[in-house]
């Protein structure tokens, strides 16, 4: 049975074994912050301040969520466009067959996970030490493996 000629895309291999460590490297850069922040805010005393005052819990941390959620959306919509526009002519696009809407929602997704995930695991401690010396074994425990399980095709000389 005769198949079509394989195009290779060496640009797109590559992308494709490194795109799940930027991913997480780029979750890294904006779950650090956040977590400071709220730990922070949590030592000083603020956040018993604003309950005094009468602001209910859902309203903090809903605002702590919204507000990271313009940020990872901002850097969701540049990283979409990076991975969907053909940036060279005839080359192809990096993800050549993924849908951007699709691939935005599951980046808006993630990006929500990990934001409630953290503004979760930040509740529990009352130091930022005590919160950066646990959150480096909770990040390399639930990290997932960057490198193929499966060996690369090989090349095919269909004509």
């Amino acid at each position: 049975m005769a198949y079509p000629s394989h195009l290779e895309n060496n640009l797109a291999m590559v992308v494709g074994l490194l795109l799940p460590a930027f991913l997480w490297l780029g979750a890294t850069v904006l779950i650090t912050p956040l977590a400071r922040r709220i730990v922070e805010e949590k030592r000083t005393g603020v956040k018993e301040l604003m309950k005094m005052m009468g602001l209910p819990g859902w309203s903090y941390w809903t605002s702590w969520i919204v507000s990271s959620m313009v940020t990872a959306v901002f850097t969701t919509i540049i990283v979409v466009l990076l991975l969907c526009v053909e940036w060279k002519s005839g080359a192809g696009r990096v993800l050549e067959y993924s849908d951007p809407s699709l691939l935005f929602v599951f980046f808006v997704l993630f990006s929500l996970a990990l934001i409630v995930s953290t503004c979760t695991f930040s509740t529990l401690f009352a130091s930022r030490k005590q919160y950066s010396i646990l959150k480096r074994r909770y990040r390399t425990s639930t990290r997932t493996c960057a490198q193929p399980t499966l060996p690369p095709w090989p090349s095919s000389s269909c004509t």
